[in-house]
This record gives C-alpha cells, structure tokens and sequence, in this order.
C-alpha cells in the first residue's frame, strides 16, 4: 500500500502463486537428488560389504570340492557358515537403516530401562564367554521410567554393547549401567578395549565408516549409526569419551517425560 494522492492510497497486490510453486518444485528436486545421491553411496558401500564374504563363501565351497580330507572340509564349511552369518546380520543392518529413514512412526510406551538394558546384557552372555571378556551391570534401582519404542531403543542398546565387545580384548571388562542425570535417563556403556583416536572420533557414527581403509576391522561400520538414528529419534543424544589404549564410554541419554502441573 502506497500514497498515491491527497487522501488517496494504491494497493498492489501480486499474484505469486506460481512463483512459490517453482520454489516448491527446485526444492523437491534439490531433495530428491540429496536422497539419490544418498541412496547412491549407501548401495556402493553396501556392495562392498557383500563382496567380501560372498568371495570367501564362493572360494570356500570350491575348496570343499577339492579335497577328500574330512578335517578341511569341514574347516571350509565353517568359515563359510560364519560369512553366512555375517551377510544375515548385514542385511538385518541395512533393513533396520532403510525402516529408519522412512521415517516410520515409533510404538512408543511407557518402559522400564532397567528390564531392556538387562535382556540386551543376559543376551550377550555367550558372546562375552567366548571372549573370556566381563561384563558388568549396575542398574539404578529407582530410575524413572521413559516414553520410547522399546524394540528400536533395545536395538540401539544392543548395536553400542556389540560395539563395545568387538573392541575389547580377551580378560577386558565391560561395565553397563543405569543412572540419573539432570532430566535424563543415562544408559552407559563403559569397555576397557582398545580405544578410538581423536582424529577418528568425527567419523564414528558415518555409516559404513572403518577406522581402516581395507575395511579389516570388525564390523560393518553401521551399528553406531544406527544406534545414533534411534536415539535421534527419541529426542535424546550419545556422549562418546575415549582414549587410546584405555578404552571407551559411550553414554545414551534418553529425556523423562515432562512432569505434568
């Protein structure tokens, strides 16, 4: 509105209907290339981690058929039933990142995280044997209750205790407990292992990222994205602290509800 006159006043109005459409269609387009281009990288780097335990499978079956000895017959069928193995939990992972980023809705309830972080705790058991590695739960006894998907958070506990026994060495300790902080439910993860250096902390939660370029290390690389996702999701954050050599602490903290007047 502008003064055109005495007493007089010109009001303009513009039509811009189709000016936002435009912007509306770039950003889609500028969307849609971000995902394919996402997309992109997250099938070339899960190619690759096929690749490997599909050859070692192939070259242990064609072992197997070129040799009459039972003993390393046998020696090639277990390597290859481990890679098995493997590739389920790869597809198992990448199922669990492609629902994440859907944006699916949770089934959020009323849970205990004392009862889930110790099924995740019990569950391990058989792992943390084999390792000859401790484990140790200290739960709060009063720790109040969350609202959360406790399939997807006992996922997330699941992936960084996963974590936390693949990098820790025979007679490690790992410690897990429950606590209160501020208006936060704290789930920690503590592990004597082998520690992350400070020029790899950044990356730790990429998908598909290893310390090692030839990928040798253990894993997959998207167990700590994926626990990072569900948290996200929860409103809540992972604290990380780490030093070479001594071990690492990873710290979920999940938000109470609001306490209602």
């Amino acid at each position: 509105m502008v003064v055109s006159g005495k007493d007089e006043v010109m009001t303009i109005i513009r039509d811009i209907t189709e000016r936002k459409v435009l912007e509306e269609q770039s950003y889609a387009l500028v969307m849609e290339t971000a995902r394919a281009n996402v997309l992109g990288q997250f099938v070339q780097n899960a190619s690759h981690e096929l690749r490997t335990p599909l050859s070692t499978i192939n070259t242990a079956l064609y072992l197997m058929t070129k040799t009459d000895n039972v003993e390393k017959r046998q020696n090639y069928a277990d390597r290859a039933s481990e890679h098995i193995r493997q590739l389920s939990r790869l597809l198992d992972m990448v199922l669990s990142m492609t629902k994440l980023d859907s944006m699916m809705a949770l089934d959020n309830q009323t849970i205990d995280l004392n009862d889930w972080v110790r099924r995740v705790v019990n569950s391990a058991q058989d792992q943390v044997s084999q390792k000859e590695i401790a484990i140790i739960f200290t739960p709060e006894s009063e720790l109040p209750k969350i609202i959360g998907d406790a399939v997807w958070l006992q996922e997330a506990f699941g992936n960084l205790l996963d974590n936390a026994i693949r990098f820790t060495p025979a007679g490690g300790t790992i410690t897990v407990r429950t606590y209160s902080q501020d208006s936060y439910a704290v789930v920690e993860f503590k592990d004597s292992g082998v520690g992350i250096p400070d020029d790899a902390l950044p990356h730790i939660f990429e998908r598909f990222w290893r310390q090692d370029e030839a990928h040798s290390t253990p894993g997959f690389g998207l167990g700590l994205s994926i626990a990072l996702k569900i948290v996200e999701m929860h409103d809540g954050r992972i604290e990380v602290d780490s030093e070479v050599g001594e071990g690492s602490t990873f710290k979920i903290l999940l938000p109470f509800p609001p306490v209602l007047a």
